[in-house]
Order: structure tokens, then sequence, then C-alpha cells
């Protein structure tokens, strides 16, 4: 499937998403983005992430040919890979957070 076909919204939430997991080994730094933004961030893409990986199930499921569910197949793996990247890159800084 050709990249050009990701509409731009998604090509934004995935770029975010990957962008934060970047982030994350700075999240405990002086920056006010990096260690309070970023970090409150995280909920918001843990559900809109599994929000649109339903979405595209629902759509890849529609009467509208191979090219629909190819193309929906790849948007829900796209879609895993950037939530299990971001629970990777996140998982060590909120375990630090939680009491002990």
């Amino acid at each position: 499937m050709p990249l050009r076909q990701i509409n731009f919204l998604r090509w934004c939430h995935l770029g975010l998403a990957l962008g934060a997991a970047l982030a994350a080994p700075f999240a405990d730094s002086d920056s006010l983005v990096l260690s309070a933004v970023i970090p409150a961030l995280m909920p918001v893409f843990f559900f809109t992430l599994p929000l649109d990986i339903t979405m595209c199930w629902v759509k890849k499921n529609e009467p509208l040919g191979r090219e629909n569910e190819r193309r929906h197949r790849f948007l829900m793996a796209a879609n895993c890979a950037a939530l299990l990247i971001l629970l990777l890159a996140w998982l060590p800084f909120f375990m630090r957070l939680l009491p002990r």
C-alpha cells in the first residue's frame, strides 16, 4: 500500500505518537514540555490509538473491495505498532511514578 493513501490526520496522529515516544528518555529533564506536557498527553494517545484500531476494524469489514480491506489492515498494523512503541518507551517513566 502506498503511504500517500494515508490521510493527513492519521499522519499527524502517528507522527505525534512516535514523536512522543522519542521524547520519553528525556521525560525527567527540567523542560516543562518534556516533563509535564508530553506525559499528560499519553492517556490521550493510549485512548485514541486503540479507538482508531477499532474504527479501522469496522471500516475494513465494509463491502468496498479488497483495496479497502488491505488499506485498513495496514492502518491497523501501523496503529498497533505505534501503540506498542509508545507503551514500551513510556513504561519506565510511569513505573517510577507508582508507589512502591
